[in-house]
């Protein structure tokens, strides 16, 4: 455990008191599971199929061993094909009862308002039928999201009373999932991958995550957001991505047997706290309200900047946008309303992060440049956006766009504000066209500035 120098252990109290706190507050966190957390893991009936393919030492291998010995196996091409490996899923996921007291626990706490987004790599479907149990109905009280079947947009849309459950990897009863012999990759969904981000700024609980079966989902944590918790049965492997976001986010860790899954839902339920006791009241907590077209009056803090997200790519784009500024630059001088931060602000050896967060503290308005290159720019993706997707959803900025060409704009978060230049991109327009959008927008970024606090 010394491999952490701001992460620090914690232990079921804490955890508990800080779940109560959360809910009282109606912030309710993100939960992430991992594979140890579903229907595969420790699964006999899986260890004792491949137990011939070379898992001759089953016997003196733990389970968390076995599971990640399953995993090479399976990952043998040329020896099992996606069919064969269907068919062992099936079989295993068969061999064991749908019905799992942890997973009861997990659904009475969603039932309470504790978690709002669950997001899992696990590809069977043992938690909707315990949210089935509890008489959960989609898509009023939840919604199950498999991003090979549905919009992923819809992640941040009319969001049902308690939670959505986005299923990474995919359904196996749908016959759509992406894992061992067919692995997911972030990569190849770039919507995903942002709302993924902006899902996992927020305050996460961690559990169950393998670091065999769930490393393809990994980078998609936030190296920059609120508070991280992970619980386990080990600590994750020293100076991987997760040890840095644990770092860089002041995480708290359990791990030991009472990090599994089934022993930290059970030893977590009915926990008493000061604020209350965890899961034993049957309160739901009231529905997001679907995301405003507005800041509600009166929630924006004193606010003068406005903060310019952009491809490098497209930085002629950006000069324009800051050629029909300049006027207003100039007015903003006097009367201190006016101020223009992009990255170019950012002096050689500066702290990317540090600066981009305060210049964030203060923008009131921000404009982003949207292209192909924007939405395919790991750095707006995981540090800026999901910044700016947050402050938006809280209603501390307005979020106004140029669509600059062709991209996959209707499949991002993004989708539900309007851009300046509606579905037509810039490309497609004349010149007289393209200054028209440009000097529109310097004339409302102008005047948005301007509003008073």
């Amino acid at each position: 455990m010394t491999m952490f120098t701001n992460a620090t252990e914690t232990t079921i109290t804490e955890i508990a008191e800080f779940l109560e706190r959360k809910k009282q507050a109606k912030e309710p966190i993100a939960l992430l599971l991992g594979s140890r957390a579903g229907g595969l893991f420790n699964n006999q009936d899986l260890y004792s199929r491949l137990a011939g393919y070379n898992l001759s030492t089953t016997g003196t291998l733990s389970s968390i061993e076995q599971f990640k010995e399953c995993y090479r196996i399976l990952s043998d091409a040329p020896r099992f094909s996606e069919r064969d490996i269907y068919d062992i899923f099936k079989a295993a996921l068969n061999s064991i009862p749908r019905y799992r007291r942890e997973d009861d626990l997990l659904a009475s706490l969603v039932l309470e308002g504790f978690f709002r987004f669950i997001v899992t790599t696990n590809i069977d479907a043992l938690l909707e039928d315990a949210f089935v149990r509890k008489n959960l109905k989609q898509p009023a009280d939840y919604r199950v999201i498999v991003p090979e079947l549905d919009d992923s947009t819809e992640i941040f849309r009319n969001q049902p009373a308690y939670i959505s459950l986005l299923k990474v990897f995919g359904d196996f009863d749908s016959l759509h999932y992406r894992t061992v012999g067919n692995p997911f990759e972030l990569e190849a969904d770039a919507l995903l991958k942002v709302s993924l981000g902006v899902i996992l700024t927020n305050d996460v609980l961690i559990i169950g995550y393998d670091p065999v079966w769930d490393q393809p989902l990994v980078e998609a944590l936030p190296i920059s957001g609120k508070s991280v918790w992970y619980i386990n049965e080990e600590l994750p492997e020293a100076n991987s991505h997760l040890v840095e976001v644990l770092e860089r986010r002041q995480g708290r860790y359990l791990v030991g047997v009472q990090g599994s899954y089934g022993n930290f839902w059970r030893n977590i339920f009915g926990h008493a706290t000061s604020g209350g006791t965890v899961g034993r009241t049957t309160t739901p907590l009231p529905p997001i309200p679907t995301v405003p077209s507005s800041p509600p009056t009166g929630t924006a803090k004193p606010r003068k900047k406005a903060f310019i997200s952009y491809s490098h790519s497209d930085r002629s784009y950006l000069d324009m946008l800051k050629k029909h500024l300049k006027w207003y630059l100039h007015a903003g001088k006097e009367n201190e309303l006016l101020d223009i931060w992009d990255d170019t602000r950012i002096g050689s050896g500066a702290d990317w992060d540090k600066e981009i967060k305060e210049a964030l503290a203060t923008t009131r308005v921000a404009v982003l440049l949207v292209s192909a290159n924007f939405l395919s720019s790991d750095f707006i993706l995981d540090h800026e956006l999901p910044c700016l997707l947050e402050a938006r959803q809280k209603g501390e900025i307005r979020l106004l766009q140029v669509i600059l060409r062709p991209c996959a704009f209707h499949r991002t978060p993004l989708y539900v504000y309007q851009a300046e230049n509606g579905a037509q991109p810039l490309s497609a327009m004349n010149e007289h066209q393209q200054e028209l959008i440009w000097a529109s927008l310097a004339e409302k970024i102008y005047d948005l500035l301007k509003e008073p606090d």
